[in-house]
């Protein structure tokens, strides 16, 4: 009996441990790292695990923290992260890395990190909590997302249609810049924080309202097969 106390007071120690810890301590536990999920695909994508060769992308498909996705001329493709998180789609003559993605045990994505090595990335249907971090990292800096609606170029010009991104481009850690919405705005390396021209945002919204389907073929070969548009560096 006396072992049986003990267990049983060690236990209750342990939840109010977690019961009294501050915001968000207590979620450390409940977190496990996850997988995204290929939900549209349209013409030629292709995916490397750990800098292997490139080997054609299929809907359905399971992308883990360290696979790259390229697109070639005229592709695109989405990656559904998880609920909160909504959809990544990469555009053509882009690339993109998954380095991380965090759940909560209710199915929620509490973290995700992505480096956009080149091209073109969109947000779509973010619906983000409080307390959660969604990182998009380009060569000149990174992006912390609190949009429904946002477009990323590997050059360094964001935009926000809806919600706001927090914007850490070329400067020192804890620096950074706060595009709000509405009106909608963009950002550019040049210009800094403007308001979104009416054209910029009709093309943004052009890009995420297009309906992504399968290949017309699925005989396709091993990436050195295709002609890459760009730099695998």
């Amino acid at each position: 009996m006396a072992t049986s106390g003990k267990h049983w007071s060690s236990c209750m120690v342990l939840i109010l441990i977690l019961v009294s810890a501050p915001d968000g301590a207590g979620l450390i536990a409940a977190e496990t790292s996850g997988t995204a999920v290929v939900q549209g695909i349209a013409g030629y994508v292709y995916v490397s695990t750990n800098g292997q060769q490139y080997l054609p992308l299929q809907r359905n498909a399971v992308i883990r923290p360290g696979m790259q996705i390229a697109t070639g001329a005229g592709a695109a493709v989405d990656l559904f992260l998880g609920q909160g998180a909504g959809i990544l789609r990469l555009t053509q003559n882009s690339r993109v890395e998954l380095r991380s993605l965090q759940f909560h045990h209710d199915g929620h994505v509490i973290a995700y990190q992505v480096t956009l090595h080149q091209g073109i990335l969109l947000g779509l249907g973010q619906t983000a909590m409080e307390g959660v971090k969604y990182e998009v990292s380009y060569p000149q800096g990174r992006l912390l997302s609190r949009s429904a609606l946002f477009r990323a170029d590997a050059r360094g010009y964001l935009v926000a249609l809806e919600g706001a991104l927090d914007i850490h481009h070329g400067e020192p850690e804890g620096q950074g810049s706060l595009l709000q919405t509405p009106p909608p705005a963009f950002f550019t390396p040049q210009g800094g924080l403007q308001a979104a021209p009416p054209g910029l945002v009709q093309e943004i919204q052009n890009q995420a309202a297009a309906k992504l389907s399968a290949p017309s073929s699925s005989k396709r070969g091993p990436f050195s097969w295709f002609p890459w548009p760009f730099s695998r560096d």
